[in-house]
């Protein structure tokens, strides 16, 4: 059999359309960040324009700010663009392809996290200018932090720093369990095996709406957490281990079926968090029941959405120069964004106010991440393809 990686092995053919979706979803996080920090101030003008944005919610608009559905793409991006070298029934997984997916996502982050987490020290003797993500900056790292940050597992206070960090931990879990799922596909199939990771994904969400809320991004990270991501990341596995068969499907791909489904696909998506909200929420304290719920719906919509990228719907557009090298840079882009903003808020807020303190930080991150690409992501992808890793050249919340 041929090993994924070897000299031998041809390498997957690359779907370009997905990248320009990754960054578009990416430009979503920033976007809703944006309204986030603008809401959370004490800026009457920002507020009324965040509100007239955010009043969009429901609406197809809701695509350009919905964060939470982008992140839902990110992962079954993952499934999807990690599984096609291994989609052949031949094709195996060496130990090469663990160790370099740690190294594409983790030393842009380690850079990342030296240069926040430095700045901290500074950042936290000033005062909040936006009561989203206050908690960011609220003081400078400890020892305990470093360790935990520096291993990119747990992250007990991932809203501290960088609060987007905790989407990694999610993804280099559900990454590492990768070998798994597409093993038990060749074994069983592919509907009993997503009907499983479903019973899984629901009981873990059981257990995590009987423990006390802290949070979303407490309840998302943690194993429970993981676990209720898991049916997105294999249904993505999935689409790629059917792509041949997909592909010669006659009637998916006529028009009125593709556009149907892209309908039904973006009502799901810019609909779900509204449908959750009126289904209700439990009596008692607060708990991650609605989210958890919402990401059902939304995510539903998020793997249509990826199946008929995937399937070559709206190419001309996705894979377009401008959206491709958006989309290659978006992790840079993912992983700078929100601490650059932040910053920028704290040190300029006073001076010239948070609307100009934002478009300066949005400035400002634009310049980091072209910096973090050229300097930091592109020579680990040169290493990564060098080596002939299985995950060499393919896109996943970490991008290319």
């Amino acid at each position: 059999m041929n090993r994924v990686g070897s000299a031998t092995a041809p390498s997957p053919s690359r779907v370009r359309s997905l990248d320009g979706l990754r960054g578009l979803a990416a430009v979503t996080v920033v976007i809703g960040h944006v309204l986030l920090l603008l809401e959370g101030s004490w800026s009457v003008p920002a507020i009324h324009a965040a509100r007239h944005v955010t009043a969009t919610e429901g609406t197809l608009l809701y695509a350009l700010w919905n964060g939470r559905g982008a992140v839902l793409i990110f992962f079954a991006l993952s499934g999807y663009v990690l599984t096609l070298p291994f989609a052949s029934p031949s094709a195996t997984f060496g130990w090469g392809y663990f160790a370099k997916r740690w190294a594409r996502i983790g030393v842009p982050f380690l850079v990342m996290t030296i240069v926040v987490m430095t700045a901290a020290v500074w950042l936290s003797r000033l005062g909040s200018q936006s009561t989203w993500p206050a908690i960011m900056f609220d003081r400078p790292p400890s020892i305990g932090d470093v360790i935990e940050w520096g291993t990119l597992i747990g992250l007990p206070n991932v809203s501290a720093f960088n609060s987007v960090v905790w989407t990694l931990v999610v993804e280099i879990r559900l990454s590492m369990l990768l070998p798994l799922i597409i093993l038990a596909y060749r074994r069983f199939g592919i509907p009993p095996v997503l009907a499983v990771t479903v019973l899984v994904a629901v009981a873990a969400d059981a257990f995590a709406v009987a423990q006390p809320y802290q949070g979303s991004m407490a309840a998302s990270i943690s194993l429970a957490g993981t676990l209720h991501f898991l049916p997105l990341f294999a249904a993505g596995s999935a689409l790629a281990m059917k792509r041949d068969r997909l592909a010669n499907t006659g009637w998916l791909h006529r028009r009125v079926v593709q556009f149907g489904l892209l309908a039904m696909g973006l009502t799901l998506y810019v609909r779900g968090h509204e449908w959750a909200a009126a289904a209700g929420t439990p009596p008692g304290p607060p708990s991650a029941q609605p989210m958890l719920v919402e990401d059902y719906v939304v995510g539903l919509g998020a793997i249509l959405l990826v199946g008929l990228v995937a399937s070559g719907l709206g190419t001309r557009f996705l894979a377009s120069r401008p959206l491709i090298v958006l989309g290659r840079s978006s992790y840079s882009l993912y992983l700078w964004h929100l601490p650059v903003l932040v910053s920028s808020a704290l040190v300029l807020t006073p001076q010239i106010g948070i609307l100009a303190a934002t478009g300066v930080g949005l400035a400002v991150t634009i310049v980091v991440t072209a910096i973090s690409y050229s300097f930091v992501e592109a020579p680990v992808q040169r290493v990564i393809r060098g080596h002939r890793s299985g995950t060499s050249d393919l896109p996943s919340i970490a991008g290319r």
